[in-house]
């Protein structure tokens, strides 16, 4: 069930977006433990999904042809 949507400048990265709004409502991922956060590839980022796992979240995005398997790859 979504929890979060957001609409947002299209200037910032997306990632700084997710990241503030987490920053702004930490009980978003505090009061759900194994959150995951389903995202497109521009989502990649190895400090991004750092981030998402230090506060307990995960991130399910297609992966790059370059990438090794990912959790949720369709193919």
């Amino acid at each position: 069930m979504p929890i979060l949507w957001a609409l947002a400048n299209p200037e910032p990265d997306e990632r700084e977006v997710l990241s503030a709004v987490l920053d702004r409502e930490p009980h978003l991922t505090a009061d759900r433990p194994s959150l995951l956060v389903i995202a497109a590839k521009g989502f990649a980022s190895k400090g991004f999904e750092a981030d998402l796992a230090f506060r307990g979240t995960e991130l399910l995005r297609p992966p790059f042809n370059r990438e090794k398997k990912r959790r949720g790859r369709v193919s």
